[in-house]
C-alpha cells in the first residue's frame, strides 16, 4: 500500500519539481539588448540632469539598509503609484535585475511608459 502511494507521489512530484526548476532558471535570464534596460552610467547621467528618478521597489527593511539618493520608495505591494511622475524616466531597481525588470514591466503596464530597469545592482551607481 505504502509503495503504491510513494510511487504515485514520485511520478507526480518529480516532473513538477523539474518543470518548476526549469521555469525558475529561465525566469532569471535577462534578455540581451533589452530596450527597457539602462546602465548605471546612463542612469547616473540622467539623474544628474534631472530627466530620470530612481524608484526602489524593495521592502522597507532593505530600503532602510540603503538606497539611492533621491529615490522614491515604492514597494510593489503598495498602491502609491500616483506618487510617480509620468513625465520622467523611472529607473526601477530592486534586489536583483529580475526583480527590477519585472517591476519596470508592471509599471509600464500601468501606464508609466518611461519605466526602465537598472541593468546591475544599484550599488554600481
Amino acid at each position: 500500500m505504502y509503495t503504491i502511494v510513494l510511487m504515485t507521489l514520485m511520478v507526480l512530484l518529480i516532473p513538477s519539481l523539474v518543470l518548476l526548476a526549469l521555469f525558475y532558471i529561465d525566469s532569471m535570464r535577462t534578455p540581451v539588448n533589452d530596450p527597457l534596460q539602462i546602465s548605471p552610467k546612463e542612469a547616473k547621467k540622467q539623474f544628474k540632469n534631472g530627466t530620470a528618478i530612481p524608484v526602489d521597489v524593495r521592502d522597507k527593511e532593505e530600503w532602510d539598509h540603503g538606497h539611492l539618493p533621491g529615490a522614491i520608495h515604492l514597494p510593489m505591494k503598495s498602491r502609491a503609484h500616483s506618487l510617480l511622475p509620468d513625465s520622467m524616466t523611472l529607473v526601477v531597481y530592486g534586489d536583483s535585475v529580475y526583480q527590477s525588470r519585472t517591476n519596470a514591466v508592471a509599471l509600464r503596464a500601468m501606464g508609466f511608459h518611461h519605466a526602465r530597469y537598472l541593468s546591475e545592482p544599484y550599488h554600481a551607481i
